[in-house]
């Protein structure tokens, strides 16, 4: 049976990971891999720093409960076997596909022809990236031997 109040907590819990993700691109610290601060005082550093102890704990959490939910009417056996099939193999063809090829093609190409600025070139490469990935998502959704090529899917 499913549990509703785990679907609650994992959506909300994942809204709050995209919050805290975009909060650190602008994070006070300026870290390496980061935009920077755009302010001297930056009061959304503090819930950057409310979010940072929890958010993986919790993820961890509801995959465990939902993991034994899960066994308590399957055997580990169809329970690698499903995880395998439904997680492992579509998001690894996936982030290889629509993320990985887009992103490093637009990427490569900037930096070898554009003389832009860093702040615009990875805007660019971040619209590329999700462009690119729409593109190819639609391609593989209406051409079927694309589909079956790349995803092994007959229909």
């Amino acid at each position: 049976m499913r549990k509703h109040y785990l679907d609650n907590i994992r959506w909300i819990t994942i809204i709050c990971v995209v919050i805290y993700h975009t909060i650190y691109m602008f994070n006070g610290e300026a870290t390496a891999g980061v935009i920077g601060p755009f302010k001297n005082v930056q009061y959304q550093d503090a819930i950057q720093y409310i979010l940072y102890p929890w958010i993986m704990i919790l993820l961890f959490i509801i995959a465990g409960m939902c993991s034994r939910y899960y066994l308590e009417n399957h055997s580990i056996k169809e329970f690698i076997k499903s995880r395998t099939t439904k997680l492992l193999v579509p998001s690894t063809i996936g982030l290889y596909v629509f993320h990985y090829l887009p992103l490093s093609a637009s990427a490569y190409l900037l930096a070898k022809y554009a003389d832009i600025k860093p702040l615009f070139m990875y805007l660019t490469v971040l619209i590329c990236g999700f462009a690119g990935g729409f593109i190819l998502y639609e391609i593989m959704s209406r051409i079927p031997f694309v589909r079956w090529a790349v995803l092994g899917i007959k229909k």
